[in-house]
């Protein structure tokens, strides 16, 4: 069964399986959100003739874009918590679990925010805005099939909510 068709459920457990593997690495914050994320530009590398013209345009084409994505690994977790957005290495592909690197970055959440969304039929991309020191700072990356992709979703949804947001009470 592949993501396309997963049911509500499926997502949830899937979510869950995401908030759970960056928790330990939290130093006691709860994950509010926590969802995959890819350098932009590795749609392209898959072209054949791309391929075909050697490793030095592959190189050349891999260190533009981990530039363009301030250094990030080719996939990595951003997890949210109520005062810190957190990237982790990532390795896809673990059957059942989701399999979490080092961190990466860390920003506080009130230095990021998303600067451009662009969707896709395949991938949305993203570009983030960080600022530290006075020094404001791009990210560029693509966050897979987002309308079947909670996990990555809710990240953005809190990101672009702002500092603060998804840690206060609900009003009743």
């Amino acid at each position: 069964m592949g993501v396309l068709d997963m049911s509500p459920e499926k997502m949830a457990e899937w979510e869950q399986k995401f908030k759970d593997a960056v928790a330990p690495q939290l130093g006691g914050e709860e994950p509010l959100a926590a969802g995959s994320f890819q350098r932009a530009g590795q749609y392209l590398l898959t072209i054949p003739i791309i391929g075909q013209l050697g490793l030095l345009l592959y190189l050349v084409y891999q260190a533009i874009n981990k530039k363009r994505a301030a250094g990030l690994p080719m996939n990595f977790i951003l997890a949210v918590t109520p005062t810190k957005v957190v990237a982790f290495k990532y390795k896809p592909g673990g059957y059942g679990k989701v399999r979490v690197g080092n961190e990466v970055a860390s920003w506080n959440r009130s230095d990021i925010r998303i600067a451009d969304r662009s969707d896709g039929p395949m991938a949305s991309k993203i570009t983030f805005e960080t600022s530290e020191n006075g020094q404001t700072e791009r990210i560029v990356c693509n966050a897979p099939m987002l309308s079947k992709n909670p996990m990555s979703s809710k990240v953005l949804d809190l990101i672009g909510a702002g500092a603060g947001a998804g840690n206060a009470p609900a009003a009743g």
